[in-house]
């Protein structure tokens, strides 16, 4: 039911740190985009994370390709995987890093 939801050429966006999300993906026949903090096999990810009391900074790396140096405004591993699975998305859609990196710094998370 789950790739009856995606077109047969669609992309799939998938968390890989996350073993259910693996096993929900692996059998689709859609093109699967991933990413991860954790898992070395995903195909985005966050790496030099240093997280701040109301800010987080990583490098954005695609394979084994650094792309971008990333500044949240907003602390928590939650929200770099929000800005991780936006940037998958972005990515694929083919928007530059740098503008990808410039609408992640926008972001000021809720009540802010």
């Amino acid at each position: 039911a789950f790739a009856g939801r995606v077109p047969a050429n669609g992309t799939v966006i998938a968390n890989f740190d996350d073993e259910n999300a693996r096993c929900a993906v692996q059998e689709l026949n859609r093109k699967i985009l991933s990413f991860g903090i954790e898992n070395p096999n995903a195909d985005i990810r966050a790496v030099n994370l240093t997280q701040e009391a109301r800010r987080t900074v990583f490098t954005l790396v695609q394979g084994e390709e650094e792309l971008v140096d990333v500044s949240l405004q907003v602390a928590g591993l939650h929200n770099v995987y929000n800005a991780l699975a936006a940037a998958a998305a972005a990515l694929e859609l083919g928007i530059s890093p740098k503008c990808i990196a410039a609408g992640l710094a926008k972001f000021k998370g809720a009540g802010r």
